[in-house]
């Protein structure tokens, strides 16, 4: 269990593509280890990359790991995505906000669990107003006015640079590194190491 009277306050930046069903995993993986954590204790920053096309293969043995994290993928259902630029835009908006993780969540659970498509301005204006209760006119005008595209380049030049070739990859205070949809289990093991980076720090 997390030590909570430890108040160091841990960053992670969760580099993620909503076309992953894996990153999909990770992401309620990576809820479930914070379950405990004290409010504000972690903080965590989506960071956005894009997989390539041909690697956006519905894989089985997700939808098995997914149901034991609650997540119902309904791959025959979902209408592929290649590009999620859009969807990723729509996350960027929040950027440095508790409610960035709900967005994501909501998009990610509009894109593999009830099949609509993400890169659809509308859909993704509607889902992600209802999770950062904000109003989807609004996020619409906020997207085509290309609010968040800076913050999309700029993460697509630090993958490069840090060497972000696969998702989903968790870099903890700019110095720890996770690959994969971990187990719950290595995730909290993951923000111990980090906690005690930032307390030594």
């Amino acid at each position: 269990m997390p030590n909570s009277t430890n108040s160091a306050t841990v960053t992670i930046d969760v580099w993620a593509d909503l076309g992953c069903p894996w990153c999909y995993i990770g992401s309620r993986r990576l809820a479930l280890a914070l379950a405990h954590e004290p409010d504000g204790c972690v903080v965590t920053r989506w960071r956005s990359f894009q997989l390539a096309p041909d690697s956006m293969v519905v894989d089985v043995a997700a939808t098995e790991v997914g149901r034991e994290v609650g997540i119902g993928f309904d791959f025959k259902r979902q209408v592929k995505v290649s590009d999620t630029t859009l969807a990723q835009q729509a996350i960027l908006l929040y950027d440095g906000e508790a409610r960035q993780r709900a967005v994501a969540a909501s998009l990610y659970g509009a894109y593999f669990e009830r099949g609509l498509d993400i890169g659809d301005l509308g859909v993704v204006a509607r889902a992600v107003a209802d999770a950062a209760d904000d109003e989807p006119a609004r996020v619409r005008t906020r997207i085509e006015a290309g609010a968040s595209l800076d913050r999309l380049e700029a993460d697509a030049i630090e993958a490069r640079l840090i060497g972000i070739s696969a998702v989903p990859t968790y870099v903890a205070v700019g110095r720890v590194a996770l690959h994969g949809a971990q187990e719950v289990e290595v995730l909290r093991s993951f923000l111990a190491q980090a906690r005690e980076l930032v307390t030594a720090s």
